[in-house]
């Protein structure tokens, strides 16, 4: 029988990963969040992908 949803859940919180910081400021507003899911996309010009909720504050300011 496979583990509930919340057992599944809290299982994967256990797993250590790497954390980015994202940041910015507009308009004298400063907004910031991390993000586990960051890879790089290219060097040249220089460009990563990060995925954003759109429900947290940051989101339109990013």
């Amino acid at each position: 029988m496979p583990p509930s949803a919340n057992t599944f859940k809290a299982a994967m919180r256990r797993i250590p990963s790497a954390v980015a910081i994202a940041s910015t400021s507009y308009d004298r507003e400063r907004r910031g969040l991390t993000a586990t899911a960051v890879c790089s996309v290219s060097a040249e010009p220089p460009q990563l992908l990060a995925c954003v909720n759109k429900q947290v504050r940051a989101h339109g300011h990013i």
